[in-house]
């Protein structure tokens, strides 16, 4: 996500896409244990990226509004399990900090967690 005081945040947002695909490559180069790589993105990780094959999963950040976010989460791990084509390495993580602004408590995370299997 481009600096929001940025001058060319569309220049940005190329520049920075290039170089967190770099940066995962080389990430994945120094990993001996082959550690799963993603990236925490501002929506989905494998829309912060040149190409999505650089990341083992996807991570979605889908909002901190409890309830609220909810339909919003629905769609976009959607669009995360459709763009993986049927790839079980495609899930979603950091919906609603649990507690986050004093909500998005258990009974929020246990919805999100059953909705998504």
């Amino acid at each position: 996500m481009p600096y929001y005081l940025s001058k060319q945040p569309d220049q940005d947002a190329v520049a920075q896409k290039a170089g967190w695909t770099e940066l995962a490559k080389y990430v994945r180069s120094l990993s001996a244990y082959k550690n799963p790589i993603t990236i925490h993105p501002s929506s989905s990780a494998r829309t912060t990226v040149e190409d999505p094959a650089v990341l083992d999963f996807d991570m979605l950040q889908t909002g901190h509004s409890d309830r609220e976010s909810i339909p919003g989460t629905v769609a976009a791990v959607t669009r995360s399990y459709a763009a993986a084509a049927g790839d079980a390495g495609g899930e979603w993580r950091g919906f609603c900090y649990e507690g986050i602004q004093e909500a998005s408590r258990q009974e929020v995370q246990r919805f999100m967690f059953w909705r998504a299997c």
